[in-house]
């Protein structure tokens, strides 16, 4: 009753176009440009392959920038739709048997923010179709500068020994996933996966909401 009341004095907009009744209509969930191919590989990284789900451009790019810096958490339900499908077809199933570790925010970062947006998307993927999801294992030491206005060499410096391995039983010999929201040059999820197999992870995918 108590959101019925809230969602009549403040109405749900869509993060596309304002339209009032939903956060993210149908007419701008179609206009989500998706990756084509999904799947690549990155020179020099240790992942097996990287999984793109759609385009970092609006509407998408706008939901992505709103979940995490608004902190509108209900549009990680929304989003992990894109997940769950990209998921789902041919030739992705096999990663849903495999182990799902979000890409760690610092612990400042996380406390600010009140949330890690990446174990949200996955905590909705989970409700649809349960997967195994590992968010203690790896984590960020420290509060790196933000990667989006870095050239390609700086993003790498910036993230070395950013993250560390707590308990490398969990990882070792298994199959991740790291996955993460955006993706520009790959220097995230290759030091992530850098890490990871260290601790002695037998295969690692990436997979990316929007690049």
């Amino acid at each position: 009753m108590f959101d019925l009341i809230l969602d009549f004095l403040f109405p749900k907009k869509c993060v596309g176009c304002g339209t009032e009744g939903s956060l993210f209509c149908r007419d701008c969930f179609r206009k989500i440009e998706y990756t084509d191919p999904a799947t690549s590989r990155l020179a020099g990284s240790p992942l097996s392959g990287i999984i793109t789900v759609a385009k970092f451009k609006n509407p998408l790019k706008d939901a992505i920038h709103i979940l995490k810096y608004e902190k509108v958490r209900e549009l990680a339900e929304i989003l992990s739709k894109l997940l769950i499908d990209e998921l789902k077809k041919p030739g992705n199933e096999f990663l849903l048997d495999w182990i799902f570790v979000p890409v760690p925010l610092s612990n400042l970062k996380e406390k600010e923010r009140g949330f890690n947006q990446l174990a949200l998307l996955l905590y909705e993927v989970n409700k649809k179709r349960p997967i195994k999801i590992l968010t203690n294992c790896l984590t960020k030491s420290k509060n790196t500068r933000s990667q989006m206005q870095l050239k390609k060499e700086e993003r790498l410096k910036n993230l070395r020994g950013a993250f560390v391995i707590r308990n490398k039983n969990a990882v070792s010999g298994k199959n991740i996933v790291l996955v993460d929201d955006v993706m520009t040059t790959g220097a995230t999820l290759t030091e992530g996966a850098k890490v990871l197999k260290r601790a002695g992870a037998k295969k690692i995918y990436g997979l990316v909401l929007a690049k």
